[in-house]
């Protein structure tokens, strides 16, 4: 099975996100900011980051997708943008995500 990281400072969320990809019997690395993002993709080695994408803002996902394409060892790296909001389509493409599914929670 694959190793995915969960990027998302809502930590209820992350670990909503978390189980569902668990029962489905991959692994998963919680990471509640990008500074340890990047750390923890590169540790863990994951073939999929499921990043919100407003983890610290629109700025911060460009700065962490642009960051784990930049380093030959996270470059291959699938990166699903997750969230909820008018233009996040558009948000989601300017960062480098490879997809941006529906969102998987409601809004609070």
């Amino acid at each position: 099975m694959a190793t995915v990281a969960v990027v998302n400072d809502d930590a209820d969320a992350r670990e909503i996100v978390a189980r569902v990809i668990e029962r489905d019997g991959h692994t998963v690395l919680r990471v509640d900011d990008a500074a340890s993002a990047s750390q923890a993709v590169g540790d863990g080695r994951p073939t999929l980051a499921v990043i919100d994408i407003h983890h610290g803002g629109p700025a911060a996902s460009r700065t962490l997708l642009g960051e784990l394409r930049a380093e030959p060892e996270s470059a291959a790296v699938r990166a699903v943008l997750v969230g909820r909001s008018e233009g996040a389509g558009l948000l989601a493409f300017q960062a480098g995500a490879d997809r941006l599914p529906g969102p998987p929670l409601p809004r609070r």
